[in-house]
């Protein structure tokens, strides 16, 4: 049989987790946090930050992509014999030079735009601009975000029970 918890078992977790919310994540980024955040942020607010970036007189040159590719998985074999593709993904990724600074963003799936963005806010960051406070609220509050969807989904997986009680 499996167990029940209530709902205010959950309700009093997700409180705790938006409580400790501003202490999950570091500030300044690093810049694979930063990368990451960026990757993995709402699509619609990263390009309205991006157009916010571009409304100020800047010079932006797209130096590669957007393109999409195919990017292996890979398993490690046990006892380090190894790697085995156990499938593919596909990521569009993308490089600008805004006003000179180079930037880079990545996405997964097909998403031109978006990538384009998270290479504007990249760059935004490489030349500490005017919105540099911006991009790392968006990337503060996605990397935030993420960390309690991790929890919620260990705390989903710890309250599911199997067996004969």
């Amino acid at each position: 049989m499996s167990e029940t918890v209530s709902t205010d078992h959950r309700e009093a977790f997700d409180s705790s987790l938006e409580e400790t919310a501003d202490t999950l994540v570091p500030r300044p980024l690093s810049t694979d946090e930063l990368y990451e955040a960026l990757a993995r942020a709402n699509r619609d607010e990263l390009v309205a930050l991006a157009d916010l970036i571009l409304e100020t007189p800047s010079s932006l040159e797209l130096v590669a992509g957007p393109s999409v590719v195919s990017s292996p998985i890979r398993l490690s074999m046990p006892g380090g014999t190894g790697t085995v593709v156990i499938g593919h993904v596909a990521m569009t990724s993308c490089e600008v030079s805004l006003d000179g600074v180079r930037g880079d963003g990545i996405r997964s799936g097909r998403s031109l735009e978006a990538s384009i963005a998270a290479a504007i806010c990249d760059a935004e960051v490489e030349r500490d601009g005017k919105f540099v406070d911006r991009v790392h609220d968006l990337a503060l509050a996605t990397l935030r975000q993420l960390h309690l969807n991790e929890e919620r989904r260990a705390l989903a997986t710890q309250l599911t029970k199997i067996g004969d009680e």
